[in-house]
């Protein structure tokens, strides 16, 4: 994908010239579906204008024309109960054939824009890149206590896999959900990330944001088993982060300055509740605890190759990516 040398930010200016040049015009195949579904959903509501100002006639008949009380009232009802269904109505098939052309358009055109990165990465819909185990074990995700598994669930929006400089990464975006015994109850909104590492890391380190909401749905029995480290030199970090670790050596060479500078970078641009990072055997999870939509395709009123779209999608994996760098996740592997 790319050399060892190259910065994230030549990176970044690489893959949006080479969007320019090889990938925005294969995507303009794709507008003949686009503008198919316009013509539907103008169609769709076409016909609920209709059915809406029929209602409306029917509702005002009895009160503007002379007509005998028992078919008025008939009409009346049938106007009343009719404006509320139309727009119901015509909102809800409106909205699924727009859904429903997001998930087609997305699997075919996320193939084709991957290709600006590689080919060795690959995207997925409705699949999580990192095993429940492993976010279990982390400590950043509590996805099986108290809580019945046997209905689980799960929204897998957006899985990519690939490498960054003989790194090997796995990015999804994924709300995951769980019945508990009380109810439902949402354990996670946003981004899970691995990256692979050559060199194993001899104890487990975390590092997550400080504050009781954020505790609540992490892994509290992993988090107890390790010792809090009170001694951080960065004063802003300390304020906004607690690490934890059975490892107080390997934790001080993780805690660079460069690496605290990438979670406020990383927790700006996503604009994230929180940024979370677990280190164990040859694992580096990130979880990244936001509420909107990444990875996005234009909207369907919008060419599907609108240039200010994609850009954002490579900016969000470019600053997934820079993370290699400020953890020198490479060092190992060149």
């Amino acid at each position: 994908m790319t050399n060892q040398t190259q910065s994230i930010q030549e990176l970044n200016q690489e893959l949006k010239q080479r969007f320019n040049d090889e990938i925005r015009t294969p995507l303009g195949a794709f507008e003949p579906e686009r503008k198919k579904t316009i013509e539907k959903i103008c169609k769709i509501c076409f016909i609920g204008i209709v059915f809406l100002t029929l209602s409306v006639l029917l509702f005002v008949s009895f009160f503007v024309l002379n007509i005998p009380e028992f078919p008025g009232i008939l009409f009346t009802f049938a106007g009343f109960f009719g404006i509320p269904i139309s727009i119901s109505l015509t909102g809800v098939f409106c909205v699924k054939a727009k859904r429903k052309y997001e998930k087609n358009m997305k699997r075919n055109v996320m193939p084709v824009f991957l290709k600006s990165l590689g080919e060795n990465w690959k995207w997925t819909s409705n699949n999580l890149q990192t095993s429940f185990k492993e976010l279990t074990s982390s400590g950043l995700i509590d996805y099986f206590s108290d809580y019945d598994m046997s209905a689980p669930i799960n929204y897998f929006l957006d899985s990519f896999a690939g490498d960054y400089k003989n790194a090997p990464v796995n990015i999804t975006e994924a709300m995951l959900r769980v019945n508990s015994k009380n109810g439902g109850y949402s354990v996670f909104d946003g981004l899970v990330t691995t990256f692979k590492v050559s060199n194993h890391y001899e104890g487990h380190t975390v590092f997550y944001k400080r504050g009781l909401r954020t505790f609540f749905r992490m892994n509290t029995e992993v988090l107890k088993q390790l010792k809090e480290v009170k001694e951080i030199p960065n004063s802003k970090f300390k304020r906004s982060y607690v690490v934890r670790t059975n490892n107080i050596s390997e934790a001080k060479t993780i805690l660079t300055d460069e690496f605290m500078e990438q979670c406020f970078k990383l927790k700006e641009f996503f604009k994230a509740y929180a940024v979370n990072f677990s280190f164990k055997d040859d694992l580096v999870l990130m979880t990244i605890s936001h509420f909107r939509d990444c990875f996005a395709i234009p909207s369907i009123f919008k060419p599907i190759y609108d240039t200010k779209v994609w850009y954002r999608t490579i900016d969000e994996l470019t600053a997934i990516l820079s993370t290699v760098d400020a953890l020198k996740l490479n060092k190992g592997n060149e």
